[in-house]
């Protein structure tokens, strides 16, 4: 008897504490969610807060880019944008008709030509038609262009220039648009006390040097002028270089008229031929 007693109060205690332990983890997930719900609370309420903000949500690593780039890549000033700044022709005279003894016209091939006018300083880069008065220098060392010029007759003559610079002149009345060639450096080396057996040396070393060489591809009345002599085109592509020793033409295709200056008569030097009009 007294064991059967045992066994009851063993199993009544048993039950008790099973309930109380469901009843603490009840009461226990009770609260969680009422916490929770508190958290969601808070949510929404910043929801509410930025309820501006609603359609439009923050990007902080988008925001961090546009601030680099405001700071790092500032945008120019136009107003302050220096003119001619991207090649544009702003600085030169709009394309018309070429004028005998007043202007040509010219274009832009290929590579870069700078053009400096009569009276100015600097160079312009040209990057469009333009029409340049007479006495332009125009510098097509690492470009071309193509040149349009009137002649005394109404014609209308052009070629395309490349390699070196030269001015652009047509007297009143001519018959031909000259194109003159710059002159290379060609200073008279420095005597020293064996002057007489350094000049020889010194005299080789010059000839060698050259300008720069002005090729032409084209018809019409056109004229390359170098120091000693000039070529008269008849149409054709040919090339003209101002050396120290002489100005040499070089005929790659039809037949052009060179001016030897030095021996005061012309010559005509046709297709693969060459000529130097050599130094007085």
């Amino acid at each position: 008897m007294p064991r059967l007693f045992l066994i009851l109060a063993v199993s009544v205690f048993a039950a008790v504490g099973t309930t109380f332990s469901l009843a603490s983890a009840s009461t226990g997930s009770s609260s969680g969610s009422g916490n929770s719900g508190s958290g969601n609370s808070g949510s929404g309420n910043s929801g509410k807060g930025n309820s501006g903000n609603a359609g439009r949500p923050e990007d902080p690593g988008a925001n961090g880019r546009e601030q680099a780039d405001s700071k790092g890549d500032p945008q120019p000033d136009k107003g302050k944008e220096p003119a001619n700044a991207h090649g544009n022709n702003d600085a030169l005279p709009k394309a018309h008709a070429p004028e005998s003894g007043k202007s040509v016209n010219v274009r832009p091939r290929r590579g870069t030509v700078r053009v400096k006018l009569p009276g100015t300083k600097q160079f312009v880069l040209l990057d469009d038609a333009a029409s340049l008065p007479l006495g332009t220098l125009i510098d097509a060392s690492h470009g071309a262009l193509t040149l349009t010029a009137e002649d005394n007759r109404g014609n209308t003559d052009f070629a395309t220039f490349s390699g070196a610079a030269f001015k652009v002149r047509q007297k009143a009345g001519a018959k031909f648009t000259t194109l003159v060639l710059r002159r290379p450096p060609c200073k008279t080396a420095a005597r020293s006390t064996f002057g007489r057996l350094a000049s020889p040396l010194a005299g080789i070393s010059r000839k060698r040097r050259a300008g720069r060489k002005l090729w032409g591809s084209g018809k019409g009345r056109f004229r390359t002028r170098g120091r000693y002599g000039a070529a008269t085109v008849r149409g054709t592509v040919w090339m003209t270089q101002n050396r120290c020793d002489g100005t040499l033409v070089r005929v790659k295709s039809g037949v052009v008229d060179v001016r030897d200056f030095s021996k005061k008569k012309t010559v005509a030097v046709e297709t693969g031929e060459r000529y130097l009009a050599r130094k007085r």
